[in-house]
């Protein structure tokens, strides 16, 4: 689901405003707008505030072709499990960044994620 489609869907079930989603994630209501209306790509910390602020996870940001995408929880995820685990199960580097990455702040996580985007350019 596009995320400009999830935070649509959020404000209608929460019946809430853009104004009001913007409050609750720390963000300018300019900046909700531009995500509803422009489906453009968004910085980690940005997400970061959405994910806070709607109670999603960080971890089921998407993008592609720079449109940012949320997975909504499904029927395939105990399919993405499984696939999660064999990679921690066989893949030794995958098991170290996991270890290391359970005793870090959401703060430090972010900072992480940032570092690794950076090499999918």
């Amino acid at each position: 689901m596009k995320l400009s489609d999830y935070l649509k869907q959020y404000m209608e079930e929460h019946d809430i405003s853009g104004r009001e989603l913007a409050r609750r994630c720390d963000l300018s209501p300019q900046t909700i707008f531009n995500i509803i209306n422009q489906d453009r790509m968004i910085d980690t910390s940005t997400y970061a505030k959405l994910a806070n602020g709607t109670g999603n996870q960080m971890s089921r940001l998407m993008v592609t072709n720079g449109v940012p995408y949320v997975r909504v929880p499904g029927e395939d995820d105990a399919e993405d499990m499984a696939e999660y685990l064999e990679e921690l199960r066989t893949r030794p580097e995958m098991r170290m960044l996991f270890e290391t990455s359970k005793g870090m702040s959401k703060e430090q996580i972010a900072a992480v994620v940032a570092m690794l985007e950076g090499f999918k350019k």
